[in-house]
């Protein structure tokens, strides 16, 4: 008998194994291949209904009703004011996803000119302060008025749309008996001021050893327009200056000709120390054409050469007055 000859069963061979098969579960891949669907369809879902659309984020910020802010749409139809969550509904998903803050809000805010010309209106100058924005004036300023007007201090007139004033509270200007020099100016200031129209624009510096500036808006290199509200801070502020310390006239010149007015009106006793020739000159120069309108205070009737104040009245083309204080508070 022959023995039998066992023969391993022939295995057939088994397919290979896939990257998917050995290394991601099928639930990864399902959930891979419906996360993708999600957003095809978000991407081309678009809002229906009244009022939905979809914005052009370009523009400048701006306050809604309720105080947040947006971007309005500059070159469509402007947003109406609404909500962050209102806001949100009416955006793509693509376009949310690639929207991005500016880095810098500075350029958003409004200028100091645009700001100023709304503190203005809110003071009560509303129809003067759009005027004032209109254009330059005569003198090239943006935001004067063109109006001229015409005001005097003690009989010396001016003219022009912006006035500063240079008025002398040293001690010196509180005289002795009867009504004291400095009253006396501080009632012309607040008359002269009165007869500006709220379109004109004015300044007040006080001065001794140092300056005082009239400064309602926070910034004393801004003429304030002489709206009524205007005139009544000055007046509340015009009153409590009180003479006192020493008398610098060349500092305070110079300050009210860096304003560039139309015109200046100066007051003072003209006491020590007075100007120099070469101060004169100087003063004249740096002015550049603006007349510089000079009232002087002194004791009994004007006589002798022409003080300083007549010489740099007529040096600038302004007008010059002489105040005899002995006769202050008596009729004319």
């Amino acid at each position: 008998m022959r023995p039998l000859l066992l023969v391993p069963p022939v295995e057939e061979p088994r397919p290979r194994s896939t990257f998917w098969d050995q290394q991601v579960p099928s639930w990864l891949v399902s959930m891979i291949v419906h996360l993708v669907l999600l957003i095809l369809l978000a991407l081309s879902w678009q809002p229906k209904g009244a009022g939905a659309r979809t914005l052009t984020l370009q523009g400048t910020m701006a306050p809604t009703d309720d105080g947040r802010n947006y971007y309005e749409d500059q070159s469509s139809e402007s947003l109406a004011p609404a909500t962050a969550s209102s806001l949100a509904g009416e955006l793509s998903l693509a376009e949310a996803l690639a929207f991005r803050s500016p880095p810098d809000p500075t350029p958003a805010l409004p200028s100091p000119a645009t700001s100023m010309v709304g503190l203005q209106a809110l003071e009560g100058g509303l129809g003067h302060a759009g005027q004032a924005a209109k254009g330059p004036s005569a003198g090239g300023t943006r935001g004067v008025p063109s109006g001229k007007g015409r005001t005097q201090v003690f009989n010396v007139e001016g003219e022009g749309t912006r006035f500063v004033y240079v008025f002398d509270r040293s001690a010196s200007m509180e005289g002795s008996g009867g009504l004291s020099p400095l009253e006396a100016a501080k009632a012309e200031l607040l008359a002269s001021i009165d007869r500006l129209q709220p379109i004109h624009q004015f300044q007040i510096i006080f001065y001794n050893d140092r300056q005082w500036i009239f400064n309602p808006s926070g910034d004393p290199g801004r003429l304030p327009l002489a709206t009524p509200q205007n005139k009544e801070r000055a007046k509340k502020w015009i009153r409590s200056i009180t003479p006192d310390g020493g008398t610098r006239h060349e500092e305070a010149l110079l300050a009210a000709i860096r304003l560039r007015p139309d015109c200046i009106f100066f007051l003072t006793d003209a006491d020590d120390p007075k100007l120099s020739d070469s101060q004169l000159e100087m003063i004249c120069r740096r002015a550049a054409g603006i007349p510089i309108h000079a009232i002087e205070f002194g004791m009994g009737p004007r006589s002798g050469p022409p003080s300083f104040l007549a010489r740099l009245a007529q040096m600038t083309q302004g007008n010059y007055g002489y105040v005899d204080i002995t006769r202050l508070g008596q009729s004319p």
